[in-house]
């Protein structure tokens, strides 16, 4: 699990703080290996080197953070956190970043079941609460 992430970007703070509640970090602890890349720090040499061509080989356009991509063991793209919308195909525009609202939470869920299919129905069902509990907070 790719998290490009930055400083200064609220929506990766509060990523991370989910990430980290006790409640959620042993679920992501037993399915993935997390690997955070700082990406567009105001000051480049904050990057993780190789960040912006790590972003372009998963992701043909820029796109807001935070960015998510679950990786297979092979290093191939399993799914991202651009959602496909209707009509629209991959239209970076719709990058979930922090699964605020429920049409992102959705598909923050579906990376999740693409990305660890050992994934129980109660994880799931205990990151969903979370998620509904804390909208964004």
């Amino acid at each position: 699990m790719l998290v490009f992430t930055a400083s200064w970007c609220g929506p990766c703070h509060l990523l991370q703080n989910f990430l980290a509640d006790p409640a959620i970090r042993p679920i992501f602890d037993r399915h993935f290996v997390k690997v955070t890349v700082f990406h567009a720090e105001h000051v480049r040499r904050r990057d993780t080197p190789g960040a912006d061509q790590m972003l372009d080989s998963l992701q043909d356009t820029d796109t807001s953070i935070p960015f998510i991509a679950m990786l297979g063991g092979n290093g191939k793209l399993i799914v991202d956190s651009v959602r496909p919308v209707y009509g629209r195909g991959r239209d970076i525009e719709y990058n979930i970043g922090f699964p605020y609202d429920p049409n992102s939470q959705v598909w923050f869920l579906e990376m999740l079941r693409r990305g660890a299919p050992s994934l129980t129905s109660s994880e799931t069902q205990t990151i969903r609460k979370w998620l509904f509990q804390h909208k964004g907070n």
